[in-house]
């Protein structure tokens, strides 16, 4: 927006506490829909950490990582040039951004690429970020391969002591009774320990395990107490010293072949259904139905230690249904056909 970019000036990015003007001006602009408005641009003192800036621009959450990104691209290409852009924008808070007196490397001063960095996982490559940079490069034949491969932040700059330990690769293999994953890790700074998350359903996850950081290559764990079910997922929760903490991505590994732990009748139904669980459940769980198209149509709580459940599904329309159950350790599917007469 012309207006917001005039507005800003030339005063440097960064996260801002105590704004002096954001957009929009009391939740209202003219041309924007239903006020109040969220705030989404602020200009003010910088509140990041170790970032003194007297006046700065907050952009608003859904660009930060594309500016971030912005960033990372130009004072690599531009390397050499760092220190007469500092010298000829005296007084303009450039000197914060970058690191003047070693323009080669790292680049940043590290408390901004700290924030960076952060901006950056906080707001991931989109598919507008990605047409941009196409189209960017059928018109000048370049591109910024930090969105093409957003991982290569952590490689170039993880050296630098600010950036936390990262995951490279993370993988799992069944082994008879148990499951075995291993990761491989980058340098590691600051950095306390991983603890193993489960999940039956892809979306609960549950600490079965801690794997103390000790900067190595590459880490282990087994998963002997593996639940019923046709799927588990993993995933790495990585903490700092201080707390902070990210994810890594989630894998999926196929316990067995058995997609079925219950029994449905009468199936087809026209109205009442039985399910009689081949185990009983070992904890309070959520019930849910959906239609072919994914759609949930029924959810219920279910009392732990049952093995039979009963369910009115006369209000549903004819067609083929999906059960699923499922608590922390458990996951059953079925399925079942309703014929309306």
């Amino acid at each position: 927006d012309y207006r917001l970019n005039a507005k800003r000036g030339n005063a440097p990015y960064a996260t801002v506490a105590a704004p002096t003007y954001q957009f929009p001006v009391n939740g209202v602009y003219p041309g924007y829909p239903i006020p109040p408005n969220p705030v989404l641009d602020k200009l003010g003192p910088s509140s990041a950490t170790g970032v003194t800036i007297p006046v700065a621009w907050e952009p608003h959450d859904g660009v930060k990582g594309d500016l971030a990104r912005g960033y990372f691209y130009i004072l690599t290409r531009y390397q050499s040039d760092l220190s007469t852009w500092v010298t000829a924008n005296t007084g303009t808070g450039i000197e914060k951004v970058v690191d003047a007196s070693n323009t080669l490397y790292p680049s940043f001063n590290l408390p901004y690429l700290k924030m960076l960095y952060n901006w950056h996982l906080a707001d991931p490559v989109d598919a507008k970020e990605i047409n941009r940079n196409n189209l960017i490069y059928t018109q000048q034949g370049n591109r910024n391969p930090y969105i093409d491969h957003p991982e290569y932040v952590y490689e170039v700059w993880q050296c630098t002591g600010v950036i936390p330990v990262t995951i490279i690769d993370f993988v799992a293999q069944k082994n008879k009774e148990s499951v075995l994953l291993t990761w491989y890790a980058t340098h590691e700074t600051d950095f306390k320990e991983f603890n193993i998350e489960r999940s039956v359903d892809g979306i609960n996850f549950n600490k079965v395990g801690s794997v103390t950081g000790s900067n190595l290559a590459n880490y282990s764990f087994i998963d002997n107490n593996l639940p019923s079910g046709s799927i588990v997922y993993y995933r790495l929760k990585m903490i700092d010293i201080d707390g902070k903490f990210q994810h890594s991505k989630t894998i999926a590994v196929r316990l067995n072949n058995n997609f079925s732990n219950a029994v449905v009748y009468p199936n087809p139904t026209a109205g009442a259904l039985n399910i009689k669980l081949l185990q009983a459940l070992e904890s309070n769980s959520v019930l849910q139905v959906t239609d072919m198209a994914g759609r949930k149509v029924i959810q219920q709580n279910v009392t732990g230690g049952q093995l039979n459940i009963s369910l009115d599904v006369k209000s549903l329309p004819g067609g083929r249904y999906f059960i699923k159950i499922y608590n922390n350790t458990q996951v059953i599917n079925q399925s079942f056909v309703i014929i309306k007469k």
